[in-house]
């Protein structure tokens, strides 16, 4: 006896496509392709909402690391209740032709 699915004359047919699957690791190879994009980090001050950026840094990776260093000084600065430290992969701008052409 076979695994594989059968037709409606009893006939082994193709595996069926996990299309689940294939999506998933799509997006996973995509996410793990954006760590060695450059990264920026975001400060934000949570009273004011006064955000700022840094970078862009080699990868995700480093800013980590820069990120840290700055939540660091913020704590030795006694703001570490009121700052917020992200980072974020940053992307080339892919500008549409017609807009540059005033079309």
């Amino acid at each position: 006896m076979t695994d594989e699915p059968l037709d409606a004359e009893g006939g082994a047919t193709s595996p069926a496509v996990d299309w689940a699957g294939l999506l998933l690791e799509r997006i996973v190879q995509e996410e793990v392709a954006d760590l060695d994009r450059p990264h920026l980090v975001m400060s934000r001050h949570v009273a004011t909402g006064i955000t700022s950026y840094r970078g862009p840094y080699r990868d995700a990776l480093a800013a980590v690391v820069a990120a840290q260093e700055e939540q660091i000084a913020s704590q030795r600065h006694g703001q570490e209740e009121g700052m917020v430290f992200s980072v974020a992969p940053l992307f080339a701008a892919h500008l549409d032709q017609s807009s540059e052409s005033g079309g």
